[in-house]
């Protein structure tokens, strides 16, 4: 049963790593200001965040939650 749950576990780590890469992929491929050595630090940058999504997503969620609430009247 542990191996069952293991496998679905990484096959989901791998699909929504998939999805992170080819949606920010796109992004700094639109990017044609960048220069060489931005584009280097875009694509290391780009792995970084695709191996650690699971640490990345949750950080940049709480980032955009604290930038809406200070934009808030209130």
């Amino acid at each position: 049963m542990l191996k069952f749950i293991l496998f679905f576990a990484i096959i989901y780590y791998l699909l929504i790593a998939r999805s992170f890469f080819t949606t920010w992929l796109a992004v700094f491929q639109q990017d044609t200001q960048l220069t060489s050595q931005e584009k280097f630090l875009a694509i290391v940058i780009l792995f970084l965040s695709t191996v650690l999504w699971p640490v990345v997503l949750p950080i940049a969620y709480l980032e955009l939650l604290r930038k809406n609430s200070k934009m808030l009247p209130g």
